[in-house]
């Protein structure tokens, strides 16, 4: 585990650039928060911590591991995964999403997600699967991380991004605001008892992101992001922090009861 904590703690310390998106022409008004240069280097941070496991945990070339982006949104994580060569994505969205132009660059696969947390898809179908703001707004979380083991192969790799954290200042001063965002907070424990219940093992929970991406247009992207990823690993610091993330491997274990 400390092996993967430093490889972590490494790609969070990359120096990025962030204008990748530029070159898309996409429509600001729907595309206005992933186009802002602190969004596109957490995304960025994203791919690039996907690509270390995949090469370190599953020893795979990239271009040979299937991937579920699940409730991809507008796609974002995915493409730059793309320009890393991963060739076999499949992007998971409710029936008619419209903002589609990154999907349409990667020219993935489309598979249109159902009001239940059933999945339309075989068991065992994926090397990886991306669920980045997504489990926070299901209404049944532990229903949804079951069906995400099931159609996980066995030693596949679950990679959860931006889950609110139930200490994070951002969603105090948020919930004071009497903006109630996110249906759910979570703490570290949670995380534990949710994957302990769909019989996925954690490798690694971790804190981060304690200054706000998408609420200001920094100067000095770049030198932001450093220093929100050097909080990010201060224990008492890190405490306030916005998202918990985690990494877990489904070993095919049983599912604990209770």
């Amino acid at each position: 585990m400390k092996g993967i904590r430093r490889t972590k703690n490494r790609v969070l310390l990359k120096r990025r650039q962030y204008d990748d998106l530029k070159e898309l022409s996409l429509d600001s008004d729907h595309y206005g928060v992933v186009l802002k240069p602190a969004s596109q280097l957490t995304y960025q941070y994203m791919s690039d911590l996907i690509h270390e496991m995949v090469i370190k945990k599953l020893n795979k070339d990239p271009k040979n591991v299937s991937v579920l982006d699940w409730g991809a949104g507008k796609g974002q994580i995915s493409y730059f995964l793309s320009k890393k060569g991963f060739k076999n994505i499949s992007l998971a969205e409710v029936k008619g999403y419209s903002h589609t132009s990154l999907w349409q660059k990667m020219k993935a696969k489309k598979i249109t997600l159902q009001k239940d947390e059933k999945l339309p898809l075989p068991s065992k179908s994926f090397d990886i699967i991306i669920s980045a703001g997504v489990l926070e707004h299901v209404p049944h979380d532990l229903s949804s991380l079951a069906e995400l083991q099931r159609v996980l192969k066995d030693g596949g790799l679950l990679f959860c991004f931006n889950l609110p954290a139930k200490l994070g200042l951002i969603h105090q001063i948020s919930k004071f605001m009497g903006d109630n965002y996110h249906d759910r907070l979570y703490s570290k424990n949670e995380v534990k008892y949710l994957l302990k219940r769909t019989g996925l093992k954690p490798m690694l929970i971790y804190r981060r992101q304690l200054l706000p991406k998408k609420m200001f247009d920094y100067k000095n992207p770049n030198k932001m992001d450093i220093i929100d990823s050097i909080l990010s690993i201060i224990p008492i610091i890190s405490m306030g922090s916005a998202s918990l993330e985690f990494i877990a491997e489904n070993q095919n274990c049983h599912i604990q009861e209770g």
